[in-house]
């Protein structure tokens, strides 16, 4: 061999070595930067390790075909075959090793930097610790005789088989069942139409809760008044329950059954009993609206809004939405009063104080941390970074129990570390983020951006697919509904407030700094602007309120669209994503309530 030959050897290999350094390198960054646009599930340094062990392997079979190539299917049992396959195979293991060590070091890190963070807010990150005190069983309204059958309802109880075994609810079941018939799709009921300007569609409720109601039946009255007639002879087998929740709604604290520990695996028994003695009672005050009983539906107005505040008092993961649409909801008989002129000034005043005490973003901070919590529960009790215990472990199905028990074999502890402190930093940087989120429109942009924050520390090649979408839709849930139902209860306040001047002055007031201090102490502002409601008067003495919703535009009253349904009828609820969100008062006589 020549000294060229030599030469250009020497300068293909340089070359070869020079590709396979710039293709590590292009490789895992690459990766990375695809990682972090959601547009490959695979992070740098698990790209990086991967990498080195295809170079390995491409080593291996290179070597493969030069010894077949030499001497045929006679090479693979030779000294030098099985000399290269035992290198590559303890190469792979030192490398496969290695990489386990690199991220439970990771892991360890970014565990160690999230609860230095979480010490410096003089927080705990132990989930055990979101429970709040107790209260005194005579103070407690979660102890009254009807909600007794709701007491151990949270935690899951199997059968021998595994099987889940549903708790008894005892005479709540009934209720329940009643209640279910609001929720049928061919009911035809709205929620929160004073946000439209509308009223209740009273015939629909009345054939969504007669009994054994077919869909081309449901209409069974068309005038108001016996449709409202017909919802309380409907709700009439439950009257007794309305009166013992009424009876125990002085106590002043509320401790729903809930599984604190492993919320994830919480029944939502309560919950849901909860949320549909609301929309009972509301339905049962508009009918008693419709009839003239003033001060029953008044009574059954605040019970249901007393109710959502005892609810407010208990943590939820899925139910922020639930609980912002039944409050507003709840408001549909409040606002039907004012613009059929049927309050009185004293009956205002009492819902007033009752909205002036319905704060929910005043809990953000603490709904935040329970979420964050919660999720890191959640994914210690599917990958734990300790000895799993037996009551964990319960929660779980067998076979979802044996499937665990293989990935946890193989699973590295580094990636549940790294996503457990991931979503705790997460959490902690989002307590802090409702000024900034309530200043800039809610899009899907802005839920992109919180993804991306989840992604940073973490380099599980799973956390993307089955922790950050979770983990985004709860805390958009709490961005988007507390704050549609603290600006629901202010606009709510104000416009009791609107009325009360109405009925002792005559007529409303040209402004809302007017009404302070006689009508209200301080003129609340915007949730959503942080600047007054747009208020303006309309001819023959009406009236209109209104906030600048979620997209962050005064689109000067128009109210907030429903989307259809699948049926092609409209849905259940409003896309509080477009328009403003508004409580018209029109003229008397001006109203348009459907008779």
């Amino acid at each position: 061999m020549n000294l060229d030959d030599n030469k250009t050897k020497r300068l293909a290999l340089w070359l070869w070595g020079v590709a396979v350094a710039a293709a590590l390198v292009a490789w895992p960054a690459g990766s990375h930067w695809a990682w972090r646009d959601f547009r490959w599930p695979l992070h740098g340094l698990p790209a990086f390790f991967l990498g080195l062990l295809a170079l390995a392997g491409l080593a291996f079979l290179v070597k493969c075909v030069r010894g077949f190539r030499r001497r045929g299917f006679a090479w693979a049992v030779s000294r030098e075959a099985l000399a290269g396959l035992l290198l590559t195979a303890v190469l792979g293991a030192s490398l496969v090793a290695l990489y386990y060590a690199v991220e439970f070091w990771r892991g360890r890190h970014a565990w160690a930097a999230a609860a230095a963070e979480a010490a410096r807010r003089h927080q705990s990150l132990d989930p055990g610790q979101v429970a709040a005190a107790t209260p005194r069983p005579e103070q407690d309204f979660a102890r009254i005789r009807l909600l007794e059958p709701l007491a151990g309802t949270a935690e899951l109880k199997r059968d021998s088989s595994g099987n889940l075994v549903r708790p008894g609810l005892g005479s709540l079941t009934n209720m329940l069942h009643v209640a279910d018939r609001l929720n049928r799709r061919w009911a035809g009921i709205r929620l929160a139409q004073w946000l439209e300007g509308e009223s209740t569609d009273l015939p629909a409720w009345a054939g969504a809760l007669a009994a054994n109601a077919a869909p081309r039946a449901r209409a069974l009255e068309t005038n108001r008044q016996a449709a409202a007639a017909a919802v309380l002879r409907a709700l009439e087998p439950i009257e007794s329950m309305f009166e013992e929740l009424r009876a125990g709604s002085s106590r002043p604290s509320c401790r729903l059954p809930f599984d604190h520990a492993f919320p994830y695996f919480s029944e939502p028994h309560a919950e849901r009993v909860m949320l549909s003695f609301a929309r009972l009672l509301r339905a049962r005050a508009t009918a008693e609206l419709e009839l003239n009983r003033n001060e029953a539906a008044l009574e059954d107005s605040w019970l249901a809004l007393r109710l959502m505040d005892y609810l407010r008092m208990n943590p939820t993961l899925y139910y922020q939405s639930a609980r912002a649409y039944t409050f507003a909801d709840s408001l549909q008989p409040v606002w039907e009063g004012m613009v059929q002129r049927r309050w009185t000034a004293a009956q205002l005043a009492r819902l007033q104080r009752q909205f002036q005490g319905f704060a929910p973003l005043a809990d953000y901070a603490a709904q935040a941390r329970f979420v964050t919590l919660a999720n890191k529960s959640f994914i210690e009790s599917i990958i734990p970074t300790a000895p799993l215990s037996q009551d964990a472990a319960d929660r779980l199905a067998p076979d979802g129990r044996q499937a665990l028990r293989w990935v946890r074999r193989v699973y590295p502890v580094g990636w549940s570390l790294q996503d457990q402190a991931a979503v705790c930093r997460f959490g902690l940087a989002q307590q802090d983020a409702l000024p900034e989120a309530l200043a800039r429109p809610f899009t899907s942009a802005r839920e992109r951006q919180m993804a991306g924050r989840l992604l940073r520390g973490t380099s599980d090649p799973f956390f993307p697919v089955f922790v950050v979408p979770r983990v985004v839709a709860l805390f958009s849930d709490l961005q988007e509904h507390l704050p549609f139902a603290q600006t629901a209860a202010r606009l709510a306040e104000l416009a009791c407030a609107l009325e009360r001047h109405r009925i002792e002055r005559g007529d409303y007031p040209a402004s809302l700094e007017a009404l302070a201090p006689a009508f209200v102490a301080q003129v609340p502002s915007d949730p959503m602007s942080g600047v007054s409601f747009r208020f303006q008067q309309t001819p023959g003495q009406g009236c209109g309120l209104h906030s600048i919703g979620s997209n962050g535009v005064d689109d000067h009253g128009q109210p907030c669209p429903r989307p259809r349904s699948t049926e092609g009828g409209w849905g259940l609820e409003l896309d509080l994503r477009e328009g403003d969100w508004v409580w018209r008062l029109p003229a008397a006589g001006e109203a348009g309530l459907s008779r």
